[in-house]
């Protein structure tokens, strides 16, 4: 009844101010607060019985209402993801490997290729390779495979079960051998020092040519994170070594040039090895010519 009686005095006070005359009872304040809370009483228990209806259609249907820029749009239901296994069952497959970057390539015959490049539109490779056979082209090459690469270079039979080693490193221009580096044998491990190598962190070096060019390689210990090689005429050259998989070795490839312009860089060659420091660990002077 607040509301009637407000209502009834305020059209009352209405006519009575078209008439020009005062209100002759004061207004009803208690009525009127007694109103308007009862209006907002209403307001929040419509809003309240809304939000959970709301809520409880969300309940039983499982859609989830997410806040976003106030734009409506339908409901979207969650997608299912499934992880990657390795399982012959997966979902998803497993990426493929990837082959290690910093591993030189093999070829298809076991030999390890340490450097390759193009020189005067011919293809050379250094090679790395266990076993006494003479490569493709070799003067003294027969042809006869040797599977083993622990072979006796004095046997006549090839291959044997076991030590001593031979470790071949040459240079390969257009698939046909050009030059050779190093070829200790026999010896107890392929990387031994004591077998006619040095025993300090550059175990072997050797100056080859082959195709018009100039190679200098160094067999290096782990030690070794980086090398020079410099020349009477001011000139060097720095390399790091390429690892040998499952050994304590690897090999720095220099290109010197043409055969002249080796040459003429001077009468001798000295390198220096470092370590992953930057601390000089080897140096030592060779003749400039080929070994």
């Amino acid at each position: 009844m607040a509301g009637i009686e407000e209502g009834q005095w305020m059209r009352d006070r209405f006519e009575q101010g078209m008439r020009g005359g005062l209100p002759d009872t004061p207004a009803p304040h208690t009525a009127i607060e007694q109103g308007g809370r009862a209006r907002r009483k209403r307001r929040v228990a419509v809003a309240g019985s809304v939000a959970a209806v709301v809520l409880a259609a969300a309940a039983v249907t499982g859609v989830t209402f997410l806040g976003g820029d106030d734009k409506a749009g339908p409901a979207t239901a969650a997608t299912p993801t499934v992880a990657a296994t390795n399982g012959a069952n997966s979902a998803t497959p497993a990426p493929a490997s990837t082959p290690d970057a910093s591993s030189p390539p093999k070829t298809p015959d076991g030999k390890l290729v340490v450097a390759s490049g193009q020189f005067q539109g011919k293809a050379w490779e250094i090679v790395r390779v266990l076993g006494d056979e003479p490569p493709p082209g070799h003067p003294s090459a027969t042809g006869a495979a040797k599977p083993n690469s622990a072979v006796d270079p004095g046997a006549a039979d090839g291959p044997t079960a076991g030590p001593p080693y031979c470790e071949q490193v040459y240079l390969m221009v257009d698939a046909a051998w050009a030059a050779t580096f190093l070829n200790p044998c026999p010896m107890a491990q392929p990387w031994e020092q004591n077998s006619g190598g040095r025993d300090a962190p550059v175990m072997r070096n050797g100056r080859g040519s082959g195709g018009g060019q100039t190679y200098i390689v160094l067999q290096v210990t782990p030690q070794v994170a980086r090398a020079e090689v410099s020349f009477p005429d001011g000139s060097s050259l720095q390399g790091e070594p390429v690892p040998v998989p499952n050994t304590p070795e690897g090999f720095v490839v220099f290109e010197l040039g043409t055969r002249a312009q080796a040459a003429a860089r001077g009468a001798t060659y000295t390198f220096t090895a470092y370590d992953a420091q930057g601390k000089q660990i080897d140096r030592d002077t060779f003749p400039n010519a080929d070994s």
